[in-house]
């Protein structure tokens, strides 16, 4: 499985619909719920390092997470 931190933004969710294109098991790891997949996503903040390492359920990691 791919886990994709900070995967409901732009990139994230351009990202996840190749990953469902190609039949990718993948999870999204955000702390908004994503309007492209929001079965496949679990809520985390990058800021709180815990609870976001207990979400991370992938083999592979791409981080994506930008706080501003």
């Amino acid at each position: 499985m791919i886990t994709i931190v900070g995967g409901s933004g732009f990139i994230g969710s351009r990202l996840s619909k190749r990953f469902h294109a190609h039949e990718r098991k993948f999870q999204i790891v955000d702390k908004r719920v994503g309007t492209t997949f929001p079965q496949h996503t679990v809520i985390a903040d990058v800021r709180d390092f815990e609870p976001l390492v207990e979400m991370i359920k992938g083999d592979v990691i791409i981080n994506l997470a930008a706080e501003h």
